[in-house]
This record gives C-alpha cells, sequence and structure tokens, in this order.
C-alpha cells in the first residue's frame, strides 16, 4: 500500500542481483552487529528511540551513517557481492521450497497451540482489590512469563509481520533505495523507510506512556506489567533494557550491523518473514551467516 506510491518502485528493475556470497556476508555481519550493539532497526531505532535511549539514539545514528556510506558507495561491479549480469528480482519461493516451508510452519504452529492450551502451574493469586496495593501483582525481575501472553504475542506478531510486508520492507530493493543516498539527486530516493519507521516509532513512544517510568506526564493509567500478567505475584513484567552505557561494543557492533544493512539489504525481521515464505536463498545463506555472526559476536564481547 505505502510502497507502490513511492518513487522507487522500479528502482529493482536496474539493481544487480546479490550473489550467494554477498547474502552469506550480510548475514553475517548483520548477526556480529546485532549481537554486539545489543539490537538492530526494530529494537533501537523505533523501541530504544521511543524511550528516549541514549544507547539507542547512538546506535542508529551509526548505523544509519555506516548503512548509508556503504550502500551509496560500494560499487555494483563487484563480481563477489553481485552477479555479472542479469538485474534483481523480488524474492518469490520455489515449489520445493514452499513445501518444506509450510511443513515447517505448520508444526511450529501445531507447536505452539498445544504450548498455549497448557495449564500453566499453579501460582498464588492476588485478590483483584489487592491489585494496586501489590505493584499490580507482577514481579519486578521479568521473570516466568505467563501462557496468557501467548495468544497477544502471536496477535501482535502477525501484526508486525503484515505490517512489512504491506509497507514494502521485506523487498530488499527498498532498503537500497533509502540507503543509497545517490537517488537524491535523480529523484530515485525512497523514503519509504522513513515513513515505516516514523510511523511504528510514534506507536511504540505512545505505547511507553502507558509503562510505569517511562511516561513523561503522570497519569492513572500506567502499569509496571502487561494485563495479562495482572493479578498474579510470579508473572514478569515488562522487559526493557536499562542498560545506558555507550560502549565500544555498542559502536562497533552498529556500525558493523550497518554495513551488513546494506550489503545483505535485510535485517532480521524481513529475513525471518522471508525464510517463512520459503525465500531459498535467505534460507541457505543469509540466514547461516547470520547465525555464524551472533557466535562469534558472543565470543568478541569476552574481550571488547
Amino acid at each position: 500500500m505505502i510502497s507502490s506510491k513511492f518513487p522507487n518502485d522500479n528502482y529493482h528493475v536496474s539493481m544487480p542481483a546479490l550473489s550467494d556470497p554477498g547474502f552469506i556476508l550480510g548475514g553475517f555481519l548483520v548477526g556480529l552487529g546485532t549481537k554486539l550493539g545489543n539490537g538492530c532497526t526494530s529494537g533501537h531505532g523505533i523501541c530504544g528511540l521511543a524511550r528516549f535511549s541514549k544507547r539507542s539514539l547512538v546506535a542508529v545514528c551509526t548505523f544509519m551513517a555506516t548503512g548509508i556510506l556503504t550502500a551509496s558507495t560500494l560499487p555494483t561491479t563487484n563480481q563477489l557481492l553481485y552477479h555479472e549480469s542479469g538485474t534483481y528480482e523480488l524474492f518469490h519461493p520455489n515449489d520445493s521450497t514452499k513445501q518444506v516451508t509450510l511443513a515447517v510452519n505448520t508444526a511450529l504452529a501445531v507447536t505452539a497451540l498445544y504450548l498455549l492450551q497448557k495449564k500453566p502451574a499453579k501460582t498464588k493469586k492476588v485478590p483483584p482489590q489487592d491489585i494496586k496495593k501489590k505493584d499490580e501483582g507482577c514481579s519486578s525481575n521479568g521473570s516466568n512469563g505467563s501462557t496468557k501472553k501467548g495468544p497477544v504475542a502471536a496477535i501482535v506478531g502477525s501484526m508486525f509481520a503484515l505490517g512489512l510486508e504491506i509497507s514494502g520492507m521485506t523487498k530488499p530493493h527498498k532498503i537500497v533505495g533509502f540507503l543509497d543516498v545517490k537517488g537524491i539527486s535523480d529523484g530515485t530516493w525512497d523514503w519509504t523507510l522513513v515513513c515505516v519507521m516514523g510511523g511504528g516509532l510514534v506507536v511504540s513512544a505512545l505505547g511507553y506512556q502507558m509503562v510505569k517510568g517511562y511516561n513523561l506526564f503522570e497519569h492513572k493509567f500506567t502499569r509496571s506489567c502487561p494485563l495479562s500478567a495482572a493479578g498474579d505475584t510470579k508473572r514478569g513484567g515488562f522487559n526493557i533494557p536499562t542498560n545506558k552505557n555507550v560502549d565500544a561494543p555498542l559502536i562497533i557492533g552498529s556500525g558493523l550491523f550497518g554495513v551488513g544493512w546494506a550489503v545483505g539489504r535485510l535485517c532480521p525481521a524481513p529475513a525471518l518473514c522471508l525464510a517463512a515464505a520459503g525465500c531459498s536463498q535467505v534460507i541457505t545463506g543469509w540466514w547461516p551467516g547470520y547465525l555464524c555472526g551472533v557466535y562469534l559476536g558472543d565470543i568478541a564481547k569476552g574481550y571488547l
């Protein structure tokens, strides 16, 4: 819907196709950067900025800078990362990957339904009249998630994936169209990403106004835990990062993430959607590279 009205819609016609090594390298750098920087476009760019996190502001500025620099200067004639001939085409799963991913998605859905219908362990209940007295009845350590959150998480996850698809964020040419600022001069620059992140940021910021401790103005509707966990002393509260340090891993990781984002044209959420749809290059190239990057990032953290 949004993506159909932007000047960059046909940019992919002349956009070189990414090679298999390009997918692997892009996924690896995104995985490494996400692990070191503790976040990506959604974590830092939407959730972090929405709660006015200084760390997230530094991260967003860093990965936007490295992403723009990489996309605007990386030659598309590089035969290692791009196919020498041919043009970029939107990802379409083939018949074999469709069957495999359909089976996997079905198995995951059945497993989720089974886990959701299981009765949770008995916990101490707080009488409704005492909920406010006991900080809404939720624990402060953010652990022991409630099965009541499952349906809400499923609905929110579906909305998130649908939003990515409708807005065009699962189309890699939209990412390059935004990061490659050379398009500003000839009118092909794609500002879809600005609208998508901006819209998500506004909604997320409004949501944080309901979270106790993150609201800008005092009001009686703030909460310490989700509605699904109220009245249960062993259910977790909101899981919100508390680290405020702007350190080397954050800056290095965000920088690497930006480079990988520009090279591979994907970040984790769209890549997950494309993998679930059966896009073979994302499954066999991007995700293995990503997981290797996360693994090495975890090791590298011990030295930074």
